[in-house]
């Protein structure tokens, strides 16, 4: 009998393991670019490598009739949707559903008008093509709102056309619509209208995003991440090689609803525009931040649209978390599980202690029992003696079997530092270098001399993951508020610029028309030097926030130390702090396999932090040095400050450990330096005097 369920478990198991889940994906409109990236992981075999057959679902039916937007997802039809912010209206009205993915990272939103309607405070009493219903007219009502104009009656409402001619309708002033047709539908009329986006005036709502039910997530979340994976790579694939693709949904994907002149080169246009949206490659495909999700709920919610902001923490889709909680549950049920075979031990043992050639027997039987259970495991007579124990229990504390008794007081007050405890509720304790869990519970006397169980529990690897997923969740919301600095620093970067080049010209011309040595040409002269300055810091900061890669490739060090010592120098400058920068022998080949973004965010951090080691000293001095140590690359930064003190050298990489002042720091800089570094075969060190301090980037 035994033998039957275990051949049927392998069976069971075998089974699950060779099973092709089937799966239907909606997609949100007609077939083009914008679902590139599943065409991709369907016909490269990137889902079924995940034993996943993948079935499209166009939103335009045959006879050009459309389907609602989650009407599919909500009735069964469909395992998974493309989606959009607008999931956030659903899950306020108590659908259950969850974000596997976010694709686009800007909104594909635009506002197109020829009549030069570039913001929308000149959209008083104008004619605006567009719906309600739609997510656009969202986005307009929360920019509306965020620009502190009034909300009521600020345009018309016209009805919405698809027709790119329709802006040259005098009805109609500004209109509504993706921004992938639009360009297109216009560039194929010959139309050059002005636009704008929600993004342009920093609200920056997510795209195109895949969903799935909150259901499917709670039965099958393994089946959920394989589909999020193999969707991934069918994005990169699909952005790596557009004109394949492209190929690809004009032979085998034709679109039912809209004919555009050339599919194929609207394809590739489409393509230009998805990777703009997507930031790629900058930005991680696939990138959800918690704190965007609830800032966009946020603008829906002061537009009126949702009643509250629900938490996005339970609405996005997490593997990592849940297979924690999965594995809590298990702990939990095999701990009930034993504690159940453990009374029956109990009971068993005192039933036959009388009978002593049947209690021997069964007692050999249940100390097999207790040698192949997975934790160690003890048992205390009434006088306190140990009476029955597993190998794990002997093997954890190493004494010999058959040897004098160990008594409980003894061994809680020499390896726990504990008095002698009737009932101890799972608590961790360290062990040997191990942090354990330890419960002990005290049974009813009448059952004999067995009187006290000790169970110990080694949790080190739970606590680890669980460490691991909290600094992964705090480094993902710091890189997501880096990437949104980057964003912005490269648009006030080519805003700034801009006017800088025109003063240089008018400048130029000025110094033409006045006479040498003269006290005005040498204002001139010192005006030009500091917008040369002024250049420097703008090409630094626009070069920090245009990363061309987030891989991994052989890069430049040199490059990496100068354009970061280029953006910070003059920066520090202004705060009383000179940087210098030293690269020995500049012939040197200074190249390393890592990403750059990783490596500049590496120096950054170091260089600020020296920098606030700094605050308000006299001749405050960085030096930024690049070297070779025994055919080894090496950066050093050096500060002449006070050193770091001895009592915090050992926690300065901890997380969130910090001596600045509030609001000066997080804690987490030089912790995530050094995971960064890590990642990068990187060794990161300090030394350290009240002379100044020295971080050290041995590049292994």
């Amino acid at each position: 009998m035994k033998f039957f369920f275990k051949a049927l478990f392998v069976l069971v198991i075998a089974k699950k393991a060779l099973a092709i889940d089937q799966v239907n994906l909606f997609l949100k409109w007609d077939h083009q670019f914008q679902f590139a990236g599943y065409y991709a992981a369907i016909e490269k075999g990137y889902y079924k490598e995940q034993n996943i057959e993948t079935t499209l679902i166009n939103r335009v039916k045959k006879n050009g009739e459309i389907y609602g937007l989650y009407e599919l997802l909500e009735n069964g039809t469909v395992d998974f949707s493309v989606g959009g912010p607008d999931v956030i209206l659903e899950i306020d009205q108590g659908k259950d559903y969850q974000v596997v993915s976010t694709i686009f990272q800007q909104s594909p939103f635009g506002y197109f008008s020829l009549k030069n309607i570039d913001h929308p405070a000149k959209l008083k009493n104008k004619n605006v093509m567009i719906s309600k219903n739609d997510f656009s007219f969202f986005e307009l009502a929360a920019l509306i709102k965020a620009e502190g104009l009034k909300d009521e009656n600020v345009f018309n409402e016209v009805p919405m056309s698809f027709n790119p001619l329709s802006i040259y309708n005098d009805d109609v002033d500004l209109k509504a619509h993706y921004v992938l047709s639009e360009l297109w539908g216009t560039k194929e009329q010959k139309v050059k209208p002005t636009y704008f986006t929600a993004s342009d005036f920093g609200l920056h709502f997510y795209g195109d995003t895949l969903i799935t039910t909150g259901k499917l997530v709670r039965e099958d979340p393994e089946l959920v991440e394989r589909f999020r994976r193999a969707t991934i790579k069918g994005w990169q694939y699909a952005l790596d090689n557009p004109e394949e693709i492209s190929h690809l949904i004009v032979n085998k994907y034709p679109e039912i609803r809209e004919k555009y002149t050339d599919d194929y080169q609207f394809n590739i246009h489409s393509y230009k525009i998805i990777k703009e949206l997507m930031n790629y490659p900058n930005v991680e495909i696939g990138h959800t931040s918690t704190h965007r999700w609830q800032k966009i709920a946020s603008h829906l919610r002061l537009i009126g649209v949702i009643s509250s902001i629900p938490n996005s923490e339970k609405y996005i889709f997490n593997y990592k978390n849940l297979q924690a909680k999965q594995q809590n549950t298990l702990f939990k049920l095999l701990s009930f599980t034993f504690s159940l075979i453990l009374i029956l031990l109990l009971f068993y043992i005192y039933r036959f202690y009388k009978r002593k050639n049947e209690v021997e027997i069964e007692i050999n039987k249940y100390i097999s029992l207790l040698n192949n259970f997975p934790e160690a495991l003890a048992i205390f007579s009434e006088s306190g003696a140990m009476t029955l124990y597993n190998n794990k229990f002997s093997t954890m504390f190493q004494f010999e079997k058959n040897k004098s008794p160990i008594f409980l007081d003894n061994l809680l007050k020499k390896s726990f530092n504990l008095k002698s405890i009737k009932n101890l509720d799972s608590k961790e304790l360290i062990l040997n270098s191990k942090t354990v869990e330890i419960t002990i519970k005290t049974l009813d006397s009448k059952l004999s001399e067995f009187k006290t169980i000790f169970l110990i529990k080694d949790i080190s690897e739970r606590k680890k993951l669980l460490l691991e997923i909290e600094e992964e969740k705090n480094r993902s919301f710091h890189m997501s508020k880096l990437a949104s600095i980057g964003e912005m620093a490269a648009g006030v970067g080519h805003e700034i610029n801009n006017p800088l080049t025109i003063i240089q010209g008018y400048i130029s011309q000025l110094e033409k028309s006045l006479p040498e040595d003269t006290e005005n040409k040498k204002r001139l002269e010192i005006v030009k030097t500091n917008l040369s300055r002024i250049k420097d810091i703008v090409s630094g900061m626009r070069k920090l926030a245009h990363k061309k890669s987030d891989e991994k490739a052989l890069v430049d060090l040199k490059e990496i130390v100068t354009e970061t010592f280029n953006f910070l120098s003059q920066l520090y400058l202004n705060d009383g702090i000179t940087l210098t920068l030293n690269i020995n022998d500049k012939y040197h080949n200074y190249t390393h396999e890592a990403k750059a973004s990783e490596i500049q965010q590496i120096i950054t951090n170091l260089l600020t932090n020296a920098a606030h080691a700094l605050d308000n000293k006299p001749s405050a001095h960085i030096e930024l040095i690049l070297t070779k140590e025994n055919n080894l690359n090496i950066i050093e930064i050096i500060d002449n400050g006070p050193g770091i003190p001895e009592n915090i050298q050992d926690k300065i990489f901890d997380p969130f450990f910090t001596t600045k002042d509030v609001n000066k720091g997080t804690g987490l800089g030089l912790s995530i330096s050094h995971t960064l570094a890590k990642s990068n075969n990187i060794d990161l060190g300090f030394k350290t005097s009240q002379n100044g301090t020295v971080f050290r980037l041995k590049f292994l």
